[in-house]
């Protein structure tokens, strides 16, 4: 991975902008060589459900990769599994209490 951004914001024509204006670039070769793509906070959130089964999956989609510019909607979140980071946080959260 080259770089990771992450959005709560909508980006619905983020990887397009990034190809139209240059943004990303890499130096000595062709941007269709570098996989680009952009990732809500959702889509991260996710990701993360897949836990080791992740990368294989995220080869699979640049593999298939038209121009460089890869999709993480068809991933989605992993049936029937929570996002760990997002329960330990809420469970770690001082909610009061009733006496």
């Amino acid at each position: 991975m080259l770089g990771l951004i992450v959005t709560a914001e909508p980006y619905y024509t983020g990887p397009a902008y990034l190809l139209d204006h240059g943004v990303a670039t890499i130096r000595g070769g062709r941007l269709s060589d570098v996989p680009v793509t952009t990732a809500s906070a959702r889509e991260l959130e996710w990701l993360v459900t897949h836990g080791s089964d992740l990368e294989p999956m995220l080869l699979a989609e640049m593999a298939k990769a038209a121009g460089g510019v890869v999709g993480l909607r068809d991933i989605g979140k992993k049936p029937g599994v929570d996002n760990p980071i997002l329960l330990n946080a809420w469970d770690s959260y001082p909610w009061p209490t009733t006496t």
